[in-house]
């Protein structure tokens, strides 16, 4: 935006980035908005269409390639639960909702994964559940010592016939 001399680029970026935690709603208000401030402030049609075509090729790119990409990994939370947790909170407390529901998921979330009690809110919550490791058991005491004798097997090699030795035998 500053590139193209837009004025308040900078709360244009913060707002992009702040409502873009509002899934798919955000980042379509934000444009509507951008588009209906330029189209008001620019004197021709391409350059009020330019800031929103720009956000909107941001947000394209932004959701569809990079956010995935960073976080297919670690949040695995089903798209449905975060609609209806967005929705609860949006109205229970309106756009600030709309703005902690997803973190607050991600919380219960990842608690939920860790206490055993809780793994029920992990299954509802997760896209594809994962049963997560089992806590590492106690190490075993070391077995107590029982005194066994060894038994030694030698191996007896037996002369061969050529071998042995006539012993005299003694006569009492």
């Amino acid at each position: 935006f500053m590139a193209l001399d837009v004025s308040g680029a900078v709360l244009w970026g913060l707002a992009f980035g702040l409502l873009n935690f509002i899934p798919v709603l955000g980042p379509a208000a934000l444009i509507v908005a951008c588009a209906l401030v330029s189209f008001a402030t620019e004197p021709n049609f391409v350059d009020g269409l330019l800031p929103p075509a720009i956000l909107l090729v941001i947000h394209i790119i932004e959701a569809n390639f990079v956010q995935p990409w960073l976080l297919s990994k670690r949040i695995v939370i089903n798209p449905f639960a975060i609609f209806v947790g967005v929705s609860l909170l949006v109205a229970l407390w309106g756009p600030l909702g709309a703005l902690v529901a997803v973190p607050a998921l991600i919380l219960i979330y990842t608690v939920s994964c860790r206490v055993p009690s809780m793994r029920f809110i992990a299954m509802l919550l997760a896209a594809e559940y994962q049963n997560p490791a089992p806590a590492p058991k106690k190490p075993k005491a070391a077995p107590r010592r029982i005194w066994r004798f060894r038994v030694i097997k030698l191996k007896m090699r037996l002369p061969s016939l050529r071998q042995r030795k006539t012993l005299p035998v003694q006569t009492v």
